[in-house]
């Protein structure tokens, strides 16, 4: 079927997802591909499987988690799509790599970067020249001010602010509703405004 998107995942995240493509494309076929699936469960219609065999199928991996959706997504890669909102904005020369879900009302600027496997979640704002990771998520309203960098598996709650010229390290989780004013070298979890350290690798 020219028409078909396996779709892996069937939780919030990849309800979200398929709110894009049907707007995006209301034609579009869809199969969920979920090894938990219940029997006879389906989403607006469309069936959840629990095995599916893809072969030339595209394939776009609806996971919330950062690591896991970046190990599904590496898995399939030579399948992978990109399903990017036509309510999206999207400034001159943004890269937009594979794998990448931007949502409704999201603003990327000019000369951004958004690597392979990420989230830009519903009404996010990115500005100019900033630079989002391999499989990090930009939640819902959070706001990157120019010249940003979020490293890989890295997450920006919902709300949260990055100072421009700020650059963030991989596997940083930035709390909801935080501030972040300078840059964050040390992994772990941030909360406040501005952000402190809660919760670091070494103390788990």
């Amino acid at each position: 079927m020219k028409n078909l998107l396996i779709v892996i995942g069937c939780g919030g995240h990849a309800k979200s997802v398929t709110d894009v493509i049907l707007f995006n494309d209301p034609s579009k076929e869809i199969i969920f591909l979920d090894k938990n699936a219940r029997e006879g469960e389906s989403i607006l219609g469309f069936p959840v499987v629990r095995d599916y065999e893809v072969t030339n199928e595209e394939v776009f991996v609806a996971i919330g988690d950062n690591i896991k959706r970046k190990i599904i997504c590496e898995k399939y890669f030579n399948n992978l799509v990109s399903v990017v909102s036509k309510r999206a904005y999207l400034g001159k020369n943004t890269s937009i790599g594979k794998g990448v879900f931007v949502a409704h009302n999201a603003h990327i600027g000019i000369l951004s970067t958004i690597k392979d496997f990420s989230v830009i979640n519903t009404s996010a704002s990115i500005d100019h020249e900033c630079t989002v990771g391999i499989a990090a998520t930009i939640a819902p309203g959070a706001v990157l001010c120019g010249k940003v960098i979020v490293g890989n598996n890295s997450w920006i709650g919902a709300n949260a602010v990055v100072r421009e010229n700020t650059s963030i390290t991989d596997n940083v989780i930035i709390g909801m509703g935080a501030t972040v004013v300078k840059n964050v070298i040390n992994e772990g979890t941030y909360v406040g405004c501005p952000i402190r350290l809660i919760n670091s690798p070494s103390n788990k």
